[in-house]
């Protein structure tokens, strides 16, 4: 996964939500009338030094296998308060899925910082 390179994201804004700084960035695409909410988006929090910590809130188009059509979803994170990942039997694959997230999360808060956005 660490060759893979990200697509190119561009940023938005900042805003405050909830008492957090978050860094709104979306993805960068060469069409100039599309609708946003067709695009996926992340809102990344930030620390009072401006470095960005983990992913917020996303808002992304997914496609529904069982409706056959584009669902828009949106989803709020939270950080982990314990940073291990125990496999229980009947929770390998949520443990596995917070693995990948978490290595999505960090590739793509590598990214913003290796661009400079804070």
């Amino acid at each position: 996964m660490a060759d893979r390179s990200l697509p190119p994201f561009e940023k938005v804004g900042s805003e405050q939500r909830n008492g957090q700084t978050l860094l709104h960035v979306r993805l960068k695409v060469p069409e100039k009338n599309i609708n946003p909410k067709e695009l996926p988006q992340y809102w990344l929090v930030l620390d009072s030094q401006g470095q960005a910590q983990y992913i917020g809130h996303t808002e992304m188009p997914m496609f529904s296998q069982a409706r056959k059509e584009v669902m828009y979803c949106s989803f709020d994170y939270a950080p982990a308060k314990k940073r291990s990942l125990r496999r229980h039997s009947g929770h390998q694959w949520m443990t596995r899925r917070m693995a990948l997230m978490t290595l999505s999360n960090t590739s793509l808060i590598g990214k913003v910082e290796s661009l400079g956005w804070r």
